[in-house]
């Protein structure tokens, strides 16, 4: 095994490694852009996908992994 391979981890929110599941993107990981809290990057990349002010625009941005 190469010194590479033995320093990765798993980015996932399935996990065992903490830094893997701060680095995913589907983990509760709350946030505020613009004043508005978001409750995970995936939830907000999803959320955009949407047209503004509808109902699954705002389930999409509560939403996480």
């Amino acid at each position: 095994m190469t010194d590479r391979q033995e320093r990765a981890f798993n980015i996932s929110s399935s996990s065992a490694d903490w830094r893997g599941l701060a680095l995913s993107n589907f983990g509760l990981s709350p946030f505020v852009l613009n004043q508005t809290v978001y409750a995970s990057l995936e939830g907000f990349i999803q959320g955009i996908k949407f047209e503004p002010g509808g109902a699954r625009r705002e389930r999409a941005f509560n939403s996480s992994g």
